[in-house]
């Protein structure tokens, strides 16, 4: 079985160096997204009733990742240090820095 790497160098051989860095940049963003998803799935694994959502927002590169649940966020220590061991395994150490995660008011009200 091909992994993403295989394929995109696959991909690579023959194009010119603009579409080498337009492929490189396609693949730094889907492997993100599948990082994103990874990490929310992780937490909602431990905490099955926590309503995680995501947006990125292309102008700043960033992506934008919330919860609805205002007691973790504020008063659950067990819950920072469980979502900061995550974002090491899933983000810093994969050289992804390009995001915020924590709880949000208006968007938690908005998706009720």
């Amino acid at each position: 079985m091909k992994t993403w790497l295989d394929v995109k160098q696959s991909l690579m051989t023959n194009l010119s160096e603009e579409d080498k860095q337009e492929v490189e940049l396609e693949y730094q963003k889907a492997r993100t997204q599948i990082l994103v998803n990874q990490f929310i799935e992780e937490i909602v694994k431990h905490y099955p009733t926590l309503e995680i959502h995501y947006s990125y927002d292309f102008i700043e590169d960033e992506y934008d990742i919330w919860h609805s649940d205002f007691n973790l966020q504020f008063n659950n220590k067990e819950f920072h240090e469980f979502a900061g061991k995550l974002m090491l395994e899933y983000f810093y150490k994969n050289g992804i820095y390009n995001f915020s995660f924590g709880y949000d008011y208006y968007k938690s009200e908005r998706s009720d």
